[in-house]
């Protein structure tokens, strides 16, 4: 039995969300655009605001690249506000690109025209006047063919690769960005992100990686979160609560049923920087077990 919350959303009785049978949602990925106004408080958070209008400049004529990393996490949590959430900063810009994309160089080219530097194969950073100021800084990953992160060479120069990133670039949600920096200028650009779900999934590899890192668990706590209280029609769809995923859905699954294991084997600390017992909670409502 099904029926609707507060918020008109369509849940079971166990409270993950229903198949939603409106004729409204076909779980087609959200293509009108939505804002998202950021404000820096320090110059890390200008450098990366920077940063992040500079990607949006040479991604604009390649609608299958996507934003991703801690810009993504902040601009879905500002796009989507959510009850709960806990604030995090990033500072760099991450794109996540597909292979043919990374092999052509286009966005090599464009980067140095736009005034970077090619630091690695592909890491790019901006000078700045002042060398004690943090400088903006732009990372660009493709595509793992072997479900492990990794770094593989397209044409001629280094990539990291990380999985998950076909899903995440075959879908997405537009982004109005209203950036003010500490000077009281503003940036504005429009970006797309991942789904959401794909934005679990890529963190879920993320964190799988390196689970000591508590940024990847904090980045999967706010998203659920945004699921949680907005809906799978809002957030671009949902299938990590059907049974039997395969591929990365299945990875991810894994992934995120292991964290929650992990999390009700220990006891929550003040330096979580986030809600175990609510992400435990998330993960097991709105993943279905592997």
């Amino acid at each position: 039995m099904s029926m609707r919350d507060d918020a008109g959303r369509l849940r079971n009785d166990d409270g993950r969300f229903a198949r939603d049978t409106r004729p409204s949602y076909n779980g087609a990925p959200l293509r009108q655009p939505r804002t998202a106004h950021l404000v820096a408080e320090t110059k890390t958070d200008d450098a990366a605001y920077i940063a992040l209008d500079d990607l949006s400049t040479v991604l604009a004529g390649h609608p299958e690249a996507r934003i991703i990393g801690g810009h993504m996490v902040s601009l879905i949590t500002t796009t989507y506000p959510t009850p709960g959430l806990t604030p995090r900063r990033t500072g760099d810009a991450d794109a996540g690109i597909p292979v043919e994309l990374a092999s052509s160089g286009a966005l090599h080219d464009a980067l140095l025209d736009l005034g970077y530097d090619a630091e690695s194969g592909n890491r790019y950073i901006r000078p700045v006047p002042e060398k004690d100021d943090p400088a903006p800084t732009i990372d660009l990953l493709t595509e793992s063919l072997t479900g492990k992160f990794g770094d593989q060479k397209f044409g001629g120069r280094a990539f990291n690769i990380m999985p998950g990133m076909t899903l995440a670039t075959s879908s997405g949600i537009t982004i109005d960005v209203n950036a003010t920096l500490t000077d009281d200028s503003t940036l504005r650009s429009t970006v797309t992100v991942p789904t959401v779900e794909a934005a679990v999934v890529l963190k879920s590899y993320a964190w799988r990686d390196r689970p000591g890192a508590g940024k990847d668990a904090v980045d999967l706590h706010n998203l659920l979160r945004v699921l949680d209280h907005h809906g799978a029609d809002a957030v671009g769809g949902w299938q990590l609560d059907q049974p039997g995923a395969a591929g990365a859905r299945g990875d991810a699954a894994r992934n995120l049923h292991l964290l929650a294991d992990r999390l009700e084997a220990r006891r929550s600390s003040p330096t979580d920087g986030f809600d175990r017992r609510a992400l435990t909670v998330l993960i097991r409502r709105h993943i279905a077990a592997p």
